[in-house]
């Protein structure tokens, strides 16, 4: 198994307000209903294929993210996001909810590679932050990989604190992008 470095983001959810909310206008944000789960699959999973700083881990990676997807849409309710252009799914964010999980933010905001640089993983990510606080979490954590994108400009916004996480020798937490 590859070794995969992990950084930790944390929020204080409850100092959310402070922060710039980013409009990602003309695009809309809204919550994915159970038969979008394919749809779901499919945009992570291409949204991390295509991303350098995934790609070479994604043989690693991509079971686990499934496998998380497939559990979070037995809840009820999927704690789930996406991002639409008109109609068509362009970026997603499945979200652990539980008090407890190690990673809240099980695929972090991914968002397609011809939609990216345009807010829209910056509005998913506070979109994502604020589920969880209406949720009752005082705190956000999520997990990226160390030297992502996601890690460098998109993970530190509002507030994002981040640590080294080591997962030890159990397996790999849900994932994050």
């Amino acid at each position: 198994m590859q070794l995969i470095r992990w950084t930790r983001f944390r929020w204080d959810l409850e100092r959310l307000a402070k922060h710039p909310v980013p409009s990602p206008m003309p695009y809309t944000i809204r919550p994915v209903d159970r038969e979008e789960e394919g749809i779901v699959r499919k945009v992570a999973q291409s949204s991390l294929a295509v991303d350098i700083g995934w790609s070479d881990a994604m043989k690693t990676v991509a079971p686990a993210m499934q496998k998380a997807i497939a559990e979070t849409f037995l809840e009820n309710p999927a704690h789930t996001l996406a991002v639409l252009h008109g109609v068509r799914i362009i970026g997603v964010s499945v979200i652990d909810a539980r008090e407890e999980a190690e990673n809240h933010l099980i695929t972090g905001p991914c968002i397609l590679h011809e939609y990216r640089n345009r807010g829209l993983g910056s509005a998913l990510l506070r979109a994502s932050l604020e589920l969880l606080k209406a949720e009752g979490r005082r705190e956000g954590r999520g997990l990226t990989r160390d030297r992502t994108i996601a890690a460098r400009f998109v993970y530190p916004k509002f507030g994002g604190n981040a640590s080294q996480y080591h997962a030890g020798p159990q397996p790999e937490p849900r994932l994050a992008a």
